[in-house]
């Protein structure tokens, strides 16, 4: 800090003068972020365009299905809950229709 209580700047006026190879290394990397970052912004604005799914892709191959490691757990839970309603159930009368909710 100066003497008067503000802090000073030190700037440098020279440029860096990197190699050839150095410059090409340079000038690669900042096309794949230019590249990264345009392909990105696509990407965004793909999204603010469409605000749900329009279509689903199906597949009919087995080898471009990807496997849901929940499904089977699901499937169960829901398989054993239809079995338990269906357990409750009070089964119709003998030689008749089971009654509605209306007809009562």
């Amino acid at each position: 800090m100066a003497s008067d209580g503000v802090a000073s700047r030190a700037r440098y006026t020279y440029r860096l003068r990197p190699s050839s190879a150095a410059l090409t290394a340079l000038l690669k990397e900042w096309d794949r972020c230019r590249w990264w970052n345009q392909g990105v912004a696509e990407s965004k604005d793909a999204h603010r365009a469409r605000w749900g799914v329009k279509e689903t892709a199906t597949t009919t191959s087995d080898d471009y299905d990807l496997p849901y490691a929940g499904y089977g757990t699901t499937a169960a839970a829901k398989l054993a809950k239809y079995q338990r309603m269906m357990a409750r159930r009070k089964p119709p009368p003998e030689g008749g229709v089971p009654p509605t909710a209306t007809s009562r």
